[in-house]
């Protein structure tokens, strides 16, 4: 149901399969069931997962739209372009680097933090 959802125009097919999801999942509740007076809360633990396997079925199969992720207008389709580009002139929307954009100090310093050589002034900055 979670896969049919995220996919276009598959109202009628989600409907479909939503009785066979719930009886199997009811079915299936009420077949195997723990006979022994201890594991009575197996009994009600599973009782509890088919409603909610079962909650999650309907949610599923009833939305027309389908499950739609944040600012979607329908599964794939954004509602508008989402620019890449931050505040701070970033693409990633990370603050630049410690040392500047020379690639190969920052894999340095990055080094000998791990190793533990790297000492700090008062100030923060690296020594």
């Amino acid at each position: 149901m979670a896969y049919l959802s995220r996919r276009p125009d598959t109202l009628y097919l989600r409907l479909l399969l939503l009785p066979i999801v719930v009886c199997l999942t009811f079915g299936t509740y009420f077949r195997f069931m723990y006979t022994d007076p201890k594991l009575n809360i197996y009994n009600w633990s599973q009782g509890l997962f088919a409603q909610a396997i079962c909650g999650k079925a309907i949610d599923c199969a009833w939305r027309r739209d389908g499950m739609l992720k944040m600012g979607e207008t329908k599964p794939g389709i954004l509602a508008k372009s989402i620019s890449n580009r931050h505040s701070n002139g970033n693409l990633d929307g990370h603050a630049s680097t410690i040392g500047g954009k020379d690639k190969r100090a920052n894999a340095a310093l990055a080094l000998r933090r791990v190793r533990g050589s790297v000492r700090y002034s008062w100030t923060g900055m690296a020594v």
